[in-house]
């Protein structure tokens, strides 16, 4: 059998299984939950190249997706003077995915380069920018993504932002 990669013990891990809400301890593999249950029956499975991190006490649960966000392109809305720290922030209240609704082509570049090198860490769908919110056209740019592409583990093309209500306010 294949030890997991992580354990994760001592803590209260809350599972959404209705037929097991809580659990002491977590086994990870790779991307994947390999097992909870208890400390004992979750410690079991380590071997000398697990990870094991005891969480005195502390609570572990699933992450959080926003549906809607501008977090990433108006970061400096929110306070946040680089696409990194506004990414750190999202991550410390446990948004652990992010749909960008609109994004243009250059921020879709900076995205992919951040990503690049390491520094998106959570996973961003982004929706890409047919024309302004005023209605005009952003060129073709789009063309050259598909929907649900995968740019990365991290990063994936969701599909296209057209406005149509810009002037649905009058």
């Amino acid at each position: 059998a294949h030890s997991p990669d992580a354990i994760f013990h001592n803590g209260i891990i809350l599972t959404m299984d209705d037929n097991q809400p809580e659990a002491q301890a977590i086994a990870i593999d790779g991307e994947r939950i390999l097992a909870v249950g208890t400390n004992d029956e979750i410690l079991a499975l380590k071997d000398s190249s697990t990870l094991v991190v005891d969480l005195q006490g502390k609570t572990v649960m699933p992450g959080f997706i926003d549906s809607h966000t501008h977090r990433l392109t108006q970061r400096y809305k929110w306070g946040f003077s680089t696409l990194q720290e506004a990414v750190t922030e999202a991550l410390s209240q446990g948004w652990t995915g992010l749909d960008e609704l609109a994004i243009d082509q250059s921020q879709l570049q900076e995205l992919i380069a951040v990503d690049a090198q390491g520094g998106l860490r959570s996973r961003v769908n982004v929706y890409l920018m047919v024309n302004t919110f005023e209605g005009n056209p952003l060129g073709d740019w789009f063309r050259a993504y598909q929907p649900g592409q995968q740019i990365s583990p991290f990063l994936r093309i969701a599909g296209l932002k057209i406005f149509i209500d810009y002037d649905s306010g009058r």
